[in-house]
């Protein structure tokens, strides 16, 4: 039984339409690619189910309720955590007090870093990182969230081809173990496609294709 579902969702910006009828659903402990150009609507899609913009019409089921309208902050509440393009981390503190957060809304007893490198760098504040050691502080913070379902808007960006096998392999391990369901969007098309459960492929806001 799936625990997302977009049934004909319309949204955009102003008046630039930019999904045009999107479906699809996640079942638990899957994860779902979406790929698709620049445009084509990729990143609207998680806004929407995230709350960040509200669709024009159509409907958003999570686990069966209907979502759509909710302010993101209800929505995060309900299980659902969103990692936007670039990532999100509170640059004036330091690696540790971010972590320390999120390990507040930690699921279980999940531990070890995906970066070891970010116990290195506990000590120094965000906003100092690398481009690079930001977003793997943003992905550290967003695999330790409690939540039934991730959204991940090209969450290896700027990281080497080896730490992007291991981002994908832990994202991986936590969505079977725990049976979170996963939106990814990833540049890289090949290793989002070997660790893929579900190939969605938007073309002008609409899935064309699914396998």
């Amino acid at each position: 039984m799936a625990i997302l579902e977009l049934k004909t969702i319309h949204a955009g910006y102003g008046k630039k339409e930019v999904l045009r009828g999107l479906s699809l659903s996640v079942e638990p402990g899957t994860i779902l690619a979406l790929f698709g150009g620049n445009g084509a609507g990729k990143s609207t899609a998680l806004r929407v189910i995230a709350g960040v913009i509200r669709p024009w019409s159509g409907s958003i089921l999570f686990k069966g309720q209907d979502i759509c309208g909710l302010l993101p902050h209800e929505i995060r509440r309900l299980g659902i955590s969103y990692l936007p393009q670039n990532g999100r981390v509170f640059k004036s503190l330091t690696v540790a007090e971010n972590l320390s957060l999120a390990g507040q809304n930690q699921r279980g007893t999940r531990g070890g870093f995906v970066f070891p490198l970010m116990r290195d760098l506990s000590s120094r504040r965000a906003g100092l990182l690398s481009g690079g050691e930001r977003q793997m502080l943003s992905i550290e913070l967003a695999l330790r969230k409690k939540a039934d379902i991730f959204l991940l808007d090209e969450p290896t960006a700027a990281l080497s081809e080896r730490l992007v096998r291991t981002t994908l392999d832990r994202l991986t391990q936590i969505a079977k173990e725990e049976r979170t369901g996963v939106i990814l969007v990833e540049q890289n098309v090949e290793e989002a496609r070997r660790i893929s459960d579900t190939e969605v492929y938007l073309q002008l806001g609409k899935d064309m294709a699914k396998q």
